[in-house]
């Protein structure tokens, strides 16, 4: 509008320029007059800072969060703004590359990318694998709102919604500043409202309803359902938080596989089992923090929340996937607790379902090598875990009866008598199982080349 009155008005006299700087004075009157203020451009002459870490993007025009269409991870995927469902498509790892920010997508790994590197104002916003150029470089610019707005290094354009839409499924573009809210952007971290460990979890509609692994089954597909609270290990379940990814795993304490939604259904009334660990987002979920102190379980591949099917806590109803709708029926209560795993064992693996802890040539021997061998049986893949008073355990060789003990240089070896070096701690891990750590150098027993 300015402009337009400015290029009418161009005049070197005394007249003329008079005459301009009253029209433009009555121009910007009657512009104040019909929209109360001016948008404020984002202009800064520092940027903001962020963590790393992992966030959810909300445009400020109608709390839609900023999304891959339809959760695609291949090149060129769009990007829109869409209603949040803590999906995967809506979750965005953050992380400060020099002077400026990659946006990447944190369950693939794929960036925020200007398409094509363009640098003309509507260019398109697209979901591309990383590569480190201009296109893929961010800065963020505080607004006097609170809110942010996102800048492209590659242009100097601003993350916009295309139209200043507020419908689901509007595109996202670069543009020029203009300060409204379709460049306002809410950045919220992912918080991690319950601590890794094992828990017992219990349904909002009867505390004495505990989430149960069907015959304590070490069987993929075996289901998890509705039980009454009986004690036993087939009702503890370790939860792991992933910082990279803002969500968690929930698997077995006894079994070691994970919760999991058959075939990656994105069904409601999809029942739940349970699964060898495979990190897809059928096996990734959110728990959100409820304002009467319950925790919600919202599936990272479909939004749904985990249901008692028809509100039913008879004994072995099996657990299902349903829109959410924050009924006691979605509604679990985690209580911290630990099971003695004192017993014999073999040590398996996550990266390979046929591979075991042995001792090589079944020694007895203080050097003995340890290594990974398909199982068989014998008493040099068998470990005896004693726990101690502080909650570690000791590893026991069946075949040797000597004890798993590190070393120097972060060396394994077998030893008569166990001391602090021979304590191991058990914590739950992302691939399922258990990492088992050290307690007294605080690493961990790891295979050479993974």
């Amino acid at each position: 509008m300015f402009k337009r009155l400015g290029d009418l008005m161009v005049g070197t006299d005394t007249f003329r320029t008079c005459f301009r700087k009253r029209l433009r004075g009555i121009a910007l009157f009657l512009f104040f007059i019909a929209l109360g203020a001016m948008p404020t451009q984002a202009k800064a002459k520092s940027y903001a800072e962020l963590d790393d870490g992992v966030y959810t993007i909300t445009n400020d025009i109608a709390d839609k969060s900023l999304d891959v269409a339809g959760g695609n991870c291949i090149n060129g995927s769009n990007v829109q703004v869409y209603e949040g469902n803590y999906t995967y498509a809506q979750a965005w790892r953050i992380s400060k590359k020099g002077s400026s920010y990659a946006i990447q997508n944190s369950i693939t790994g794929m960036a925020l990318d200007v398409a094509g590197g363009s640098k003309t104002a509507g260019a398109n916003a697209q979901l591309y694998d990383s590569n480190n150029t201009q296109a893929q470089r961010w800065k963020f610019v505080q607004n006097a709102d609170g809110s942010y707005s996102i800048r492209s290094d590659c242009n100097g354009l601003f993350l916009d919604v295309a139209g200043g839409s507020s419908k689901n499924g509007a595109n996202v573009c670069l543009y020029r500043s203009n300060g409204t809210k379709a460049q306002k952007w809410d950045i919220r971290r992912v918080d991690q409202p319950v601590e890794n460990g094992g828990y017992r979890i219990s349904s909002a509609l009867s505390s004495k309803k505990v989430i149960d692994l069907w015959g304590g089954s070490l069987d993929n597909g075996a289901p998890v359902q509705i039980y009454e609270d009986n004690g036993s290990s087939a009702q503890v379940w370790n939860v792991a938080f992933d910082q990279n990814t803002g969500y968690y795993s929930i698997f077995s304490a006894s079994s070691g596989r994970s919760f999991d939604i058959p075939g990656g259904s994105k069904s409601s009334g999809v029942r739940i089992q349970q699964y060898s660990s495979n990190r897809t987002p059928a096996q990734q979920w959110r728990l959100l923090k409820t304002s009467d102190g319950c925790i919600e379980v919202v599936s990272a591949l479909t939004g749904k929340a985990l249901d008692v099917p028809g509100a039913s806590v008879s004994n072995g109803n099996q657990l299902q996937m349903y829109r959410a709708n924050h009924t006691g029926a979605q509604k679990w209560t985690f209580s911290a607790t630990s099971i003695d795993l004192s017993g014999s064992f073999q040590l398996k693996t996550t990266v390979d379902e046929y591979g075991v802890l042995d001792v090589s040539g079944g020694s007895k021997d203080s050097g003995a090598a340890s290594q990974l061998w398909s199982t068989n049986l014998s008493l040099a893949q068998k470990w005896v875990l004693e726990r101690q008073d502080d909650g570690s355990y000791t590893f026991k060789n069946a075949n040797s009866g000597l004890y798993l003990t590190e070393i120097a240089n972060s060396g394994i070896e077998y030893r008569k008598e166990p001391s602090g070096r021979s304590c191991w701690i058990l914590n739950a891990s992302l691939n399922g199982g258990y990492c088992i750590k050290n307690k007294q150098s605080g690493r961990c027993i790891d295979l050479s080349g993974g």
